[in-house]
């Protein structure tokens, strides 16, 4: 999700900033076993599932398991669906799956940008081992940060640089203060109240 709340392939964030993520699955009649597969870059720190929606109505959870130690193929998180819930399935019903990630201090800065990788396995019923028959291709975003250079310099000009200059840096709704380290913003943390530290 972007900043102006849509959802497409990249966006971007600040170090700390938890962003929403959605993947869309379009099932198809006698399906079996879907298995949703999550892979995320070390930039990305999963979240939760947040959600899940079959043509825009809430999943109740007992239709899915999330599993985060352990996924079938050393992903970051899988969401199993039941049988049950698979066998009411029609072909192009429209299964969402809404989850957060946090961009973490191992996020690549500019450059490739923090890759976040999505593929459901399917035909498995009755097979303890969940090993699939079929998997679709891999669908894949990408959350960008940026560098942040800054020079504190007085009277207009540029060349009077202000030595030991000491500031903070806020967010646009100046509700969160930066932590830099090196000259990079590493996290966010709340402003703290009138009085505080």
């Amino acid at each position: 999700e972007d900043s102006t709340g849509n959802y497409g392939e990249k966006n971007d964030a600040d170090i700390g900033q938890t962003g929403n993520f959605k993947s869309t699955i379009t099932a198809q009649a006698g399906a079996e076993n879907y298995v949703f597969h999550d892979t995320m870059s070390t930039g990305l720190t999963y979240g939760s599932v947040t959600g899940i929606t079959l043509n825009g109505t809430a999943v109740d959870a007992s239709n899915y398991t999330v599993v985060t130690e352990g996924p079938t193929d050393g992903c970051t998180f899988e969401v199993r669906f039941t049988q049950t819930f698979c066998d009411t399935l029609e072909a192009n019903d429209q299964i969402v799956i809404s989850y957060t990630a946090t961009l973490n201090e191992k996020a690549v800065i500019a450059g490739a940008g923090n890759p976040n990788e999505s593929k459901l396995s399917y035909g498995d019923k009755g097979d303890a081992s969940h090993t699939p028959s079929g998997t679709t291709p891999p669908s894949e975003t990408k959350t960008y940060t940026w560098d942040l250079d800054i020079l504190k310099y007085g009277n207009g000009n540029e060349s009077n640089v202000l030595k030991d200059a000491k500031f903070v840096l806020l967010n646009k709704d100046k509700n969160k203060v930066a932590t830099v380290v090196n000259g990079k913003i590493t996290g966010w943390s709340n402003v703290p109240a009138a009085g505080e530290g």
